[in-house]
């Protein structure tokens, strides 16, 4: 995933989301925080024939890059994800 500053469209970070040859990896929800301090992300993995290997979610502190934590074990997609008021991180997955 690809941070970009919109004023001059330039790339700020690259965050690096888990992919292998065998499978295609596709993001399906970016969201900040209130504070702009973290950003998550949904990823989910197929065998090229959308049957999900499987599903993650990704929070990363937006300064730095630096990869806070990894949700893992969803069965189908992650059709939403927000910031609780106090920025922190709640999902909602969809089975």
């Amino acid at each position: 995933m690809k941070l970009w500053d919109t004023s001059n469209w330039q790339e700020l970070r690259s965050m690096s989301m888990e992919r292998s040859p065998a499978v295609s990896a596709f993001s399906s929800m970016v969201v900040f925080s209130h504070n702009g301090e973290l950003i998550a992300a949904s990823n989910g993995i197929d065998e090229k024939q959308k049957t999900y290997t499987y599903v993650q979610t990704l929070v990363w502190k937006v300064k730095t890059g630096e990869k806070l934590f990894i949700l893992e074990g969803h069965k189908f997609d992650v059709n939403g994800l927000i910031f609780t008021s106090d920025d922190r991180i709640n999902q909602m997955v969809t089975e």
